[in-house]
């Protein structure tokens, strides 16, 4: 029996090679047009704006940055916290107060889109919004 001739003789090349091609397009556009929102998943906000220790910072393009100062005892260390996915400050109290006992102040803020920030997130402004917290934390001491 001729396994080559079986193998490779009734497929067809050209439609295999357009199929690969064109998944490969589709993947790459689906990728484009999707990222930001697989990257940034939308979340409801799990607290409102009368919640303890909560700061709005206006950004440089007059959006609201939402952020949250859970302040320790005897101080010995301010942490500026940056949350994971799918989270909002509204969540932080259990890992606030284990660091508070610890004598760690926390900062944490909300990224564009997420609790009660403004605006939509993406990587530039997750990068020019953690800046500008940072420096509310030098002024905080």
């Amino acid at each position: 029996m001729n396994y080559k001739k079986l193998l490779f003789g009734t497929l067809n090349w050209k439609r295999f090679f357009i199929s690969i091609v064109g998944t490969f397009v589709f993947i790459s556009v689906f990728v484009h047009v999707y990222a930001e929102k697989l990257i940034f998943p939308y979340n409801q906000s799990s607290y409102d704006k009368s919640i303890s220790g909560l700061k709005m910072l206006k950004a440089s393009d007059d959006i609201y940055i939402a952020t949250r100062y859970w302040q320790a005892k005897n101080e010995k260390t301010l942490l500026v916290y940056f949350h994971g996915n799918y989270m909002d400050i509204g969540h932080m109290d259990n890992v606030a107060e284990l660091l508070n006992q610890h004598r760690f102040s926390v900062l944490a803020m909300d990224y564009r889109g997420y609790g009660q920030s403004q605006g939509h997130p993406n990587e530039k402004n997750t990068y020019s919004d953690a800046q500008m917290v940072y420096k509310y934390a030098q002024e905080l001491g």
